[in-house]
């Protein structure tokens, strides 16, 4: 993969100074011009890829813009959006001359600036260099998998760069107009989320099974809303989809229509979310196994008519279904709409001697 030379064109030394170091630890080459007359210089006598500037570099950015783009017609142009401003012009007026990639400050996190980097190298790759880097990575995954190379070692912070190039070469935008289409069949839709909200900071999954369907709305790499149909809605919602063995998923970046917050989710991040659900997976997948067979019947066991069973509002709940119904498969359909609840209860009432299976 081709090393992607760099301009920085910004007049606060330390600013400058963090960028092109985040860049050099992930093996760019990468320069640092001060002020316009040295960015104009530098643009004359080295063709450089990607060019960083502050929007107050110079007194007339959109004089300095147009020499860019003179000077350097096949660079990619990233504005460092300067506050305060010494000329106060949004993103917005940049945009209009062409120029999509910007990062706010104060910088708060270098992955944004890593991120604008991934995302124009992703642009400028041609066919045989996606291919290569595909392959590449692969290798390297292998070699990590096989214990050959250690996380934390240069090898394994380059493997990290060429995945997230791979990660913008095959972003919802370049996908069937910013979709991403999945199964859940071998992958949990927790790993999911979790590997979509490391990449996007908003969007929308829906999952969909044999009977039911789940929309999942993700806004600031955190959930805030979830819902199944028919009317299960919040954290009760986004847990029981870790009963669905398979189904399909549709992803898409941009969050479109309305959509109400649910306050129990909305403030907890996408990971911590995840990890209450893959043990919620797990939990399922072990009670299932325990369960009686569809073609079972099921009565209340003689020794509790006319007696006082310490049960609890759920067990209380089956209980009842099981004097109406005859058979396991009739009060458990095993399918994406069966609540864990009640997968508990009747294990507890079944343990307790409270019901009968026969076959």
């Amino acid at each position: 993969m081709k090393t992607l030379s760099i301009c920085i064109a910004d007049s606060d030394a330390i600013r400058a100074e963090t960028i092109k170091e985040t860049l050099v630890e992930e093996n760019y080459n990468a320069v640092v011009c001060k002020t316009e007359t040295q960015t104009l210089k530098a643009v004359v006598e080295t063709v450089y890829n990607i060019i960083f500037f502050s929007s107050d570099v110079s007194m007339d950015p959109f004089s300095f813009v147009n020499k860019l783009k003179s000077l350097s017609p096949k660079s990619h142009l990233v504005i460092i959006n300067a506050v305060p401003q010494t000329v106060d012009i949004p993103p917005l007026m940049f945009a209009e001359m062409g120029i999509k990639h910007y990062i706010e400050t104060p910088l708060t996190s270098t992955n944004y600036i890593l991120d604008r980097v991934h995302q124009i190298e992703a642009e400028i790759m041609n066919e045989d260099d996606k291919l290569s880097l595909i392959m590449s990575v692969l290798n390297e995954a292998k070699n990590f998998a096989r214990g050959e190379k250690k996380p934390g070692s240069i090898e394994a912070k380059k493997l990290l760069r060429k995945i997230g190039v791979l990660c913008n070469v095959f972003s919802p935008e370049n996908i069937e107009e910013g979709k991403i289409k999945g199964s859940i069949k071998e992958t949990q839709y927790y790993d999911v989320i979790r590997i979509l909200g490391s990449i996007y900071e908003e969007g929308m999954l829906e999952i969909i099974n044999e009977s039911d369907r789940a929309l999942l709305i993700m806004k600031n790499k955190a959930i805030v809303s979830a819902y199944i149909t028919p009317g299960v809605r919040g954290i009760k919602a986004f847990l029981r989809i870790a009963e669905w063995n398979d189904g399909h998923f549709i992803f898409k970046n941009k969050i479109t229509g309305t959509y109400g917050v649910e306050h129990d989710i909305a403030y907890v991040d996408v990971t911590r979310l995840c990890s209450v659900a893959k043990k919620t997976h797990e939990w399922f997948i072990k009670s299932k196994n325990n369960l009686p067979s569809k073609k079972l019947k099921v009565k209340l066991s003689p020794s509790v008519m006319g007696k006082n069973i310490a049960v609890t509002p759920k067990e209380l709940d089956v209980l009842m279904t099981t004097v109406d119904h005859d058979t396991v498969s009739e009060i458990l359909n095993y399918s994406s709409d069966l609540d864990t609840e009640i997968y508990e209860s009747l294990i507890s009432l079944r343990k307790k001697g409270s019901i009968e299976v026969k076959i």
